[in-house]
């Protein structure tokens, strides 16, 4: 007789049903992650968007932060360009250390002000960037 016996199938059903679960609770948790750094590497890339056109422009562009609705501006002089939005659950934490909430970048890509920029998730979970008063920016 060829086939499988009832008991050979439950325990095959039962070993599928384990590792499908265990990857589904690994990925709900593990997700987060991913997305703040996908977030906090799209922010870092926007603020060198920003240096880089002050250089190439020989004109003052920055970023303007929103803390309150969770948005930020691409900003040339004081005149607002672009307008991104940190995704759901995502937010500026430990408060900004930029005068006015700007931070601006002069022709040779120097930064009006250093200092750290955290971006948070609900959960708790953070990332920090740090500008240099060069205007270099790091994720750490």
């Amino acid at each position: 007789m060829k086939g499988f016996t009832l008991f050979e199938l439950v325990i095959s059903l039962t070993l599928v049903i384990a590792l499908s679960t265990g990857a589904v609770l690994l990925v709900r948790d593990v997700r987060p992650s991913f997305e703040l750094r996908d977030t906090v590497q799209n922010f870092q890339n926007d603020i060198q968007n920003a240096r880089i056109r002050s250089i190439t422009e020989q004109q003052s562009y920055g970023i303007e932060f929103d803390e309150w609705q969770q948005r930020y501006y691409l900003v040339r002089g004081t005149t607002r360009i672009n307008t991104y939005y940190l995704p759901d659950n995502y937010y500026f934490s430990d408060g900004l250390p930029f005068t006015i909430d700007i931070l601006s970048f002069d022709s040779l890509g120097a930064a009006s002000a250093s200092g750290t920029i955290v971006i948070e998730y609900t959960s708790g979970k953070k990332k920090t960037i740090t500008i240099s008063p060069a205007g270099f920016s790091s994720i750490d």
